[in-house]
């Protein structure tokens, strides 16, 4: 990743790999004196038993974001 921070409707995935989520909302807070950085992402699975899309949302560091490569 660059050193862009990253914004709220940035579309990532985990360093790890994983699917493509789009950042929902920005959450910081404080630990010991040190800035930590967490995100709400937000991504959609085609794995609703009759085919519907679901949502998923969680929140994660965004140490362990990467910016995703998509088509513009």
């Amino acid at each position: 990743m660059s050193n862009k921070v990253l914004e709220v409707g940035d579309v990532v995935s985990l360093k790890s790999g994983g699917p493509l989520m789009t950042i929902d909302e920005r959450l910081m807070s404080m630990k010991s004196g040190a800035t930590l950085g967490r995100v709400k992402c937000k991504w959609f699975s085609e794995d609703g038993y009759d085919g519907s899309s679901i949502t998923y949302e969680e929140t994660f560091d965004i140490r362990t974001l990467k910016l995703a490569e998509t088509e513009s």
